[in-house]
């Protein structure tokens, strides 16, 4: 099996756990992987380490489901792993930005519109920039 599809096939295997408890060293295994061999591999390829991915995606998914949903904040903070409120609404703020109770009170007074959206290639991007993506909304 090749590096790209090992790989993928640990990023199947998380998403899969994504509410488990489970880190690098789980998904390593998975792959019949030393460790060390697989933490090297999955950030030279991905540019982020395992668990960083898995809290970037347990994250993701939080905020979604505050968005989306009427369940307490407590309740999601412990869906997705986090102890405590206080642990949560720190890691929830430094990856969104926002407060989980300003992202529950709101999530956008816009609405996605169904037309074309594009991506932008820029000549000269601003540093950790390499393109815009338009999404053309409404508001509510």
């Amino acid at each position: 099996m090749d590096c790209i599809q090992s790989i993928q096939k640990a990023i199947d295997y998380m998403e899969a756990n994504m509410l488990e408890n489970i880190s690098y060293e789980d998904a390593a295994r998975h792959l019949h992987m030393s460790n060390c061999h697989f933490h090297r591999l999955f950030s030279m390829l991905t540019g982020m380490t395992a668990n960083e991915y898995i809290r970037s995606r347990r994250l993701s998914m939080a905020g979604q489901e505050l968005i989306m949903s009427d369940a307490k904040i407590i309740d999601i903070a412990l869906k997705y792993g986090y102890d405590s409120p206080d642990g949560f609404a720190k890691a929830f703020y430094r990856f969104h930005g926002v407060t989980p109770n300003m992202a529950k009170q709101p999530g956008s007074d816009y609405n996605m519109k169904d037309d074309d959206d594009f991506e932008l290639y820029l000549e000269n991007p601003a540093p950790g920039c390499f393109c815009e993506i338009w999404i053309p909304v409404e508001k509510k």
